[in-house]
C-alpha cells in the first residue's frame, strides 16, 4: 500500500515536473492541476495598470507583424513578439464613431445608437471607463479626433478625457488654417500628431499617485488621412521619382472626381500608399517613444497590459474605394490586437481565435477585479483555464455599417474564419465570400446552395434580429 502510494506520488510529481519543463519550454503559464477550474495565473496582480493604444485607420495587412513585406510596425513586431497577437481580430464597423463606441461599451452600433455622423448614444451603458473606475482605477483618455470626442458622450467613466489640448495647440500654431473644415480637418492636415499625443498622455499620468491603478486610453491619429509623414519616414517608403499630382491629400483627390476614380496611374495610387506606409511607421515610432517612457518611469511594468489595436482599417481601391466607412470588406474591418504582459501572457502566441471590439468592456472589467456588466455580447480575451490562458472559441464575429452622409449602401456582415457573409439592408441582398481560396474578396459567391454560407447568413440574421429586438427597432 505505502508502495503504491509512493509510486502514485512519484508520477504526480513527474507529471508538474514536465508541464513546468514544457511551460519554460514554450513560456506558458504553469500547469494547473485543477483544469476545470479558472484560476489567474501567477503574478498577474489583482489590478495591473491598463494602457490601450488604439490606431486611427490601421488596417492589418500593412503592418510587417501581420505580414507586410514593408517594415511599417518594427516596434509593434517586437510586441507581438513578446505577447499575444490575435490574427483574426475585426472592428464592428468601419469608421471610427461606431468602432469606438463599441470598444468603449461592449455594444453593436446597433444597440449603443453611434451609427452616423450626427447620432449621439441611445442610452446611458456601462463603459469600460465606468466600469474600471468603480473598481478604483484611474481612468484618463487622450485623443484628438471629434467624432470620438465628448461632445458624442465617450467621455463618460474618464476622470479626464482630454479631446481638446492637441485642437487647442494647433489652432495657437495656425489660427487661420483653424478657420475652415472645424477640428477634424485641422488634425488631418497636422504632422506628428501621435508624438504630441503621447506627450500629453505622459503629462496626464504624472498627476496619478505612485503605485496606484490607472487605465489609460489613447487614439493616436498618424495613419489617417491626410498623410502627410515627417520627411525622414516619407525617405523610407516614399518614391523620390514621381512625378504625379497625389501630394497625401485625401480631399484634393477627391475634389477632383467620383471617389477613388480620379487616381489617374498605378503610380498614382503607390503614392497614395507610400505615404500612408509612412505615416505608419511614424506611428510605430510614437508608440515605442510612449512605451519605453511609461517603461522607463515604472509605469508599466511586465505584470501591466498593454494592448495595440486599431478603430478600422482603410481601403486604396481593393473594390473602387478610397477610404474607410464604406464598406465591410477585409481591408476594412480587419485591425490588429497585440495584448503584451509579459509576467503572466505567453509571449511569441498567434492565435486564430475571432475576436472584435465587443470584447474589450469583459475582458479589462474582469482583469480589474470589476462587476461585468449583464447582457454584453463579448468575451473574455483574457481568461485562463486549468492555468493557461485560452482565447475564445466563438464561430462568428458580427459587423454592421451606415454611414448615411457618404452614399454608401447600410449593411451587415458575418465573419467565421474561412468565410464571410455579407447582407445589403437596402435592397436585403446577400453576396458571400470564401476565403480560403479569396483572401482578397474579388470574387462575391451566392449564399444559396453552399451549407457554410447558409449558416452564417443564418447566424447572422438572427444576430440582426436579436440586436434590433433589444435596441428597440421594429
Amino acid at each position: 500500500m505505502r508502495r503504491g502510494w509512493r509510486l502514485a506520488a512519484l508520477f504526480a510529481l513527474a507529471a508538474v515536473v514536465a508541464a513546468a519543463v514544457l511551460a519554460a519550454v514554450w513560456g506558458l503559464p504553469p500547469w494547473n492541476a485543477d483544469s476545470g477550474v479558472e484560476s489567474p495565473p501567477p503574478r498577474r496582480p489583482a489590478k495591473p495598470n491598463i494602457v490601450m493604444i488604439m490606431v486611427d485607420s490601421l488596417r492589418a495587412e500593412s503592418m510587417s507583424c501581420y505580414g507586410y513585406a514593408r517594415p511599417t510596425t518594427p516596434f509593434i513586431d517586437q510586441l507581438a513578439a513578446d505577447g499575444v497577437r490575435f490574427e483574426n481580430y475585426f472592428a464592428n464597423s468601419s469608421w471610427t464613431a461606431p468602432t469606438v463606441m463599441s470598444a468603449f461599451t461592449g455594444l453593436s452600433s446597433i444597440r449603443h445608437g453611434r451609427i452616423g455622423v450626427a447620432d449621439q448614444p441611445s442610452g446611458e451603458f456601462p463603459t469600460v471607463a465606468g466600469v474600471l473606475k468603480s473598481a478604483g482605477y484611474h481612468t484618463l483618455a487622450v485623443t484628438c479626433n471629434a467624432v470620438a470626442g465628448s461632445q458624442y458622450g465617450y467621455e463618460r467613466g474618464f476622470d479626464l478625457f482630454d479631446d481638446y489640448s492637441m485642437i487647442q495647440e494647433l489652432m495657437e500654431k495656425a489660427p487661420a488654417e483653424s478657420e475652415g473644415g472645424g477640428p477634424n480637418a485641422l488634425v488631418a492636415a497636422a504632422q506628428a500628431v501621435d508624438e504630441r499625443l503621447a506627450v500629453f498622455a505622459l503629462k496626464h499620468l504624472e498627476e496619478i499617485p505612485a503605485g496606484e491603478p490607472y487605465f489609460l486610453f489613447i487614439q493616436l491619429f498618424d495613419p489617417h488621412w491626410e498623410y502627410y509623414p515627417l520627411d525622414e519616414y516619407k525617405a523610407m517608403f516614399v518614391d523620390s521619382e514621381y512625378a504625379g499630382e497625389v501630394d497625401g491629400s485625401y480631399w484634393a483627390l477627391r475634389d477632383k472626381g467620383p471617389d477613388g476614380h480620379h487616381l489617374k496611374t498605378d503610380a498614382d495610387l503607390r503614392r497614395f500608399i507610400d505615404l500612408y506606409d509612412a505615416e505608419i511607421r511614424q506611428c510605430d515610432d510614437a508608440i515605442k517613444g510612449l512605451v519605453e517612457a511609461l517603461r522607463a518611469s515604472g509605469r508599466l511594468k511586465d505584470t501591466d497590459l498593454l494592448i495595440v489595436t486599431a478603430d478600422h482599417g482603410e481601403e486604396f481601391m481593393e473594390h473602387d474605394v478610397l477610404s474607410h466607412g464604406k464598406n465591410l470588406y477585409e481591408q476594412g474591418v480587419k485591425v490588429p490586437l497585440v495584448m503584451t504582459a509579459p509576467a503572466w501572457l505567453p509571449r511569441g502566441t498567434v492565435t486564430a481565435a475571432l475576436a472584435s471590439h465587443v470584447d474589450y468592456l469583459p475582458t479589462l472589467a474582469k482583469l480589474g477585479g470589476a462587476e461585468v456588466p449583464e447582457g454584453l455580447p463579448g468575451a473574455d480575451l483574457l481568461a485562463f483555464r486549468g492555468g493557461r490562458w485560452t482565447p475564445p472559441g466563438r464561430d462568428a464575429v458580427f459587423m454592421h455599417v451606415d454611414l448615411d452622409d457618404t452614399g454608401a449602401r447600410p449593411m451587415i456582415a458575418a465573419r467565421s474564419r474561412g468565410a464571410k457573409v455579407i447582407r445589403y439592408l437596402d435592397t436585403n441582398d446577400t453576396c458571400a465570400f470564401s476565403l480560403v481560396g479569396d483572401p482578397g474578396e474579388e470574387r462575391p459567391l451566392a449564399v444559396a446552395g453552399t451549407p457554410e454560407f447558409e449558416r452564417l447568413l443564418t447566424a447572422l440574421d438572427g444576430w440582426y434580429a436579436e440586436e434590433k429586438r433589444l435596441a428597440g427597432i421594429k
